[in-house]
Parts: C-alpha cells; sequence; structure tokens
C-alpha cells in the first residue's frame, strides 16, 4: 500500500496539484486510524488470552508471555515516538493553528512543501525514526528466527533501503512532500506496528504449543527388560501406553543408519558389550523437525550346552 501511495504522490506533485486535491489524504489517513483501532482490539485479547494461558500453565507459558509483552513494549514505544514525530511536524507546520491530534483532515497547511523536509532531514528527526523503524524491524526478525517467510513480511514492511533512483530512505520519505503526504504515510507506520505485534503475538502464543504433538492412536505397549530368565529368576516388564500420531511417519537412525519402520537389527558374529545410539525425527506441529536421540547396549555371550547320560543317574545305597 505505501508503495502505491508512493506513485500517487509523485504524480500529483508533478502535476503541481492543489491543496483541495491533497485533502483526499484525509480519507486515507482516516481509514487507517481505524485499521489501527481494530488491531488495538484485536491485540486487547491476544494479551488477555496470553495471560490467562499463563495462569492456567505457567511452566509451559510464561516464557513465551514475557516476550509478548516485551513486544508490547517495543511496539509501544516506537507507535508512540512516530505519533510524537506527527504532532511535532504538524505544529512546526500550522504553529498557533496545529492540533495536537496530528489527523490530516485537521491539518491547515496540507500542501506545505518545506517543513518535512525542515523537520526530518535539516533538524536530525528522520535519522532518529529511521533508527527506530531499523530498530524494531530487527527485534521483529530476531524474534521469528524459525520462520524466514515472517522474517522477509517484517523486512519488507520496514524496509529502510535507498529507492531505485539512488536516494536515501530519509529523502524520499520527506524532501519535497507535502505535509500531509508525510502524516498519512507515518500513520501507515503505525498502523504497520499495530499489524506486525499482532502477528508476532500470535506466532509466540502458537509456540506455547509447538513442542505438543496431537495424537490419534493409542496402543498398549509391553517393554520386559528381558524375554530370557534362568529358573528361580524374575520376569520384569513395564506395561505402557503409546500414543502417536498416525499421520505423521517417524524417522529412525542409528548412527548414520536410516532403519527401517525403526527395527533395528545386527549380526552378532563376536562376542562382548555393545553400545549403540541413534535418533529420532519427527515434524512438530509447526513443521520444525523434532529430534530425539537413545542409547543402548546388549551382551553377547558364547552358545553353551550341557550333555548328560539319563543311563548313569544311578542311587547307591550304602550298607
Amino acid at each position: 500500500m505505501i508503495g502505491m501511495m508512493y506513485l500517487v504522490l509523485t504524480a500529483m506533485l508533478a502535476l503541481n496539484v492543489s491543496s483541495e486535491i491533497l485533502n483526499g489524504f484525509s480519507m486515507v489517513d482516516n481509514s487507517l486510524h481505524k485499521t489501527i483501532e481494530s488491531s488495538d482490539i484485536r491485540n486487547k485479547g491476544l494479551y488477555d488470552d496470553f495471560r490467562y494461558l499463563s495462569t492456567q500453565n505457567p511452566a509451559k507459558v510464561h516464557d513465551w508471555l514475557e516476550k509478548a509483552m516485551e513486544v508490547k513494549k517495543r511496539s509501544d514505544e516506537v507507535f508512540n515516538y512516530i505519533q510524537s514525530f506527527k504532532v511535532q511536524l504538524v505544529k512546526l507546520t500550522d504553529k498557533k493553528e496545529a492540533n495536537d491530534s496530528a489527523l490530516v483532515t485537521q491539518i491547515v497547511a496540507k500542501d506545505n512543501l518545506d517543513k518535512s523536509a525542515e523537520y526530518g532531514i535539516t533538524d536530525g528527526n528522520g535519522n532518529i525514526l529511521q533508527k527506530k523503524i531499523e530498530d524494531y524491524r530487527d527485534f521483529l526478525v530476531k524474534l521469528s528466527e524459525k520462520n524466514p517467510s515472517k522474517q522477509e513480511m517484517y523486512k519488507s514492511i520496514f524496509s529502510t533501503k535507498k529507492t531505485k533512483d539512488g536516494k536515501s530512505w530519509q529523502i524520499a520519505m520527506f524532501e519535497g512532500m507535502p505535509v500531509s503526504a508525510v502524516v498519512t504515510i507515518l500513520t501507515k507506520y503505525q498502523s504497520d506496528v499495530r499489524t506486525s505485534e499482532a502477528e508476532i503475538v500470535q506466532y509466540l502464543k502458537n509456540q506455547t504449543d509447538a513442542m505438543d504433538f496431537r495424537v490419534n492412536k493409542i496402543t498398549a505397549l509391553v517393554v520386559p527388560n528381558t524375554r530370557y530368565v534362568i529358573r528361580g529368576g524374575r520376569y520384569t516388564a513395564q506395561i505402557v501406553l503409546s500414543a502417536i500420531d498416525s499421520t505423521k511417519t517417524p524417522s529412525y537412525y542409528v548412527g548414520t543408519t536410516a532403519l527401517r519402520n525403526g527395527f533395528y537389527e545386527v549380526n552378532c558374529g563376536k562376542t562382548g558389550s555393545f553400545t549403540y545410539t541413534g535418533l529420532i525425527k519427527l515434524p512438530g506441529n509447526d513443521g520444525t523437525i523434532r529430534t530425539y536421540p537413545f542409547k543402548s547396549d546388549y551382551i553377547v555371550g558364547e552358545p553353551s550346552a550341557t550333555l548328560s547320560n539319563e543311563d548313569l543317574n544311578v542311587v547307591y545305597r550304602s550298607e
């Protein structure tokens, strides 16, 4: 959307349009404010749900809630700075007639082409704004390190790269731009902050279940300590329920060798104690592959047999 706005602005400025036409930006600005209000309502619901989940299962949710609250703090900081930036720009433009709401519809000198560059470039405030946007973008990218598509989305939304014709972000944003257009674009950034806040908080909320596995099949298993028991010894076995998801097939490995259906077989040509290690791979709910290592051992002994002659089983009675 912001790209389209730049195109419209460029075309309008090339035609040297009147301030009456620039009033059209007030419609866009008003629409963006409604979007921000909707995002605020959604975000409040997300945080309330997060807090409730934390009270129900603090061990599982608390750390993720802490990250979500850091998102709220950082989002509020950049949102409020942009709001302050807009207010100060409007005050510089309209002076005594300025309104603290910084709504485009209330700006008197909507077509002023000088004050945006003065406040943003000459006074250095554009540097501060750019740094805050970049820091916020990098913060979101780091939080979503396991989701490359989200990372690319945040990099695109909060991009401060040079334009195709080589202009810096600040020059393209403020130089020769009417105040009404700059304020509208800044409101768009505020809307992006609230929308991105909702996206990343929902992502963090989903991570509380990312390590869980949904199951649709439960079977009973008997796991004996050994199948061979000497007379007079004790047979021991653990009886457990096995819960699996039949729609996902794990991959089994001993060392680097894949096993078929999880069965491990080896020819025992030598005696002694042997140890083997491996791992099981299974995709989680978020698509990330989880690995579960294991270790076991076995003993190979020499075959043995006992020979006896039943004819020699004679009992003698002593006199």
